[in-house]
């Protein structure tokens, strides 16, 4: 059986979609893959106070700000 990237993070994950999406509430941790620096202050943005961000790129663009 073959399933999507997508379909299993769905099924692991409580919120799921597109970089630029805002979650349904404000989330405990999250990890970013993309090597983009903006990223990083969404995240922060939609982040508990105390919130893990974890890093998963090797190289990454600037974080802006």
């Amino acid at each position: 059986m073959v399933i999507s990237f997508f379909t299993f993070a769905s099924s692991i994950a409580p919120s799921t979609g597109q970089a630029e999406d805002d979650p349904p509430g404000l989330l405990d941790s999250a990890v970013i893959f993309a090597p983009v620096g903006r990223l990083v202050l969404q995240a922060l943005r939609v982040l508990r106070k105390g919130g893990t961000i974890s890093l998963a790129g090797i190289t990454m663009s600037p974080t802006p700000g």
